[in-house]
């Protein structure tokens, strides 16, 4: 019923009418009368798909500027809660009158004891797989009744939510880069309350991809903090000297398709091929 329904981009929106052309569709908007058997017709609806991106994108940037604006206040802004937390709806009255209602986040007493589990078993096994094999034997499932993967201990792990918001924390976040602060001086550093970050993840409609430090904003939550700031910060050094190192050179055995896949069982790096030049004698045995 409108052209700025059809695609998100010009580029889509034109490959979109090719291919109508192509199979002797035509395109007809039901608010903007174009033409389209005309080159004058084409040409209006193609400026008025420019001006319908231009139109989403500063709608969408606009969004985002609030997001972050909002952020700062340390209130949840949505979105699937990490495990040991459950949003939680909070309504406050404004001066006109109008009731705003916001969000924040609540422990889940169930969850919680999970969590404060993974955080004991990897500072105790200093190892993600021997604490998915914990998991696994103590059959400690997740919210959708799965087994942990590593990939999902390492984002328990290294989510600042769990940690608690003092002047040991602060710090820490000041030294990765990250954008710092508190607004509200009822949600400051104070060694009570958790931590909240946003704009570590960025979703492109195709993939997610993490973030540097440098792009996060960490500000103080108004949930109770939960993993000591000592404990986590721990953690996350040792997630750190604990990632493999990146395997130098080209593998030289195409073969290999295991190689980057199987991991060591004990700490967690990549086995690697590993090719040795066999010396034969003169009766053709290798040695």
């Amino acid at each position: 019923y409108r052209l700025d329904r059809v695609s998100r981009n010009v580029s889509d929106f034109s490959s979109l009418i090719e291919d109508f052309s192509s199979h002797k569709t035509g395109f007809i908007s039901i608010k903007e009368q174009f033409d389209t058997t005309t080159p004058m017709g084409r040409a209006m609806m193609f400026i008025a798909s420019v001006f319908a991106q231009l139109e989403r994108e500063t709608i969408a940037e606009r969004i985002q500027d609030n997001m972050l604006q909002l952020a700062h206040t340390g209130r949840w802004l949505g979105g699937t809660t990490a495990l040991g937390f459950k949003s939680t709806a909070v309504t406050k009255e404004m001066i006109d009158g109008k009731a705003l209602k916001s969000f924040k986040l609540s422990p889940n007493q169930d969850e919680m004891v999970i969590v404060h589990a993974i955080f004991q078993k990897y500072r105790e096994f200093r190892s993600l797989t021997q604490v998915a094999s914990y998991l696994r034997t103590q059959k400690i499932k997740t919210r959708a009744g799965k087994d942990f993967t590593i990939v999902a201990i390492r984002e328990i792990l290294t989510n600042p939510v769990y940690c608690v918001a003092d002047e040991l924390s602060y710090h820490y976040f000041i030294t990765l880069g990250c954008e710092v602060c508190s607004d509200k001086a009822d949600f400051s550093f104070d060694g009570i309350h958790g931590i909240s970050s946003y704009n570590r993840t960025n979703n492109d409609g195709k993939r997610q991809t993490k973030n540097p430090p440098s792009e996060w904003i960490v500000t103080v939550g108004r949930h109770l903090g939960t993993i000591p700031s000592s404990e986590w910060i721990d953690v996350q050094k040792t997630l750190k000297s604990n990632q493999p190192k990146k395997f130098a050179g080209k593998i030289q055995n195409p073969t290999s398709l295991l190689s980057g896949i199987l991991t060591c069982k004990n700490c967690g790096s990549f086995m690697r091929p590993r090719v040795n030049s066999r010396r034969h004698d003169e009766n053709g045995i290798s040695h």
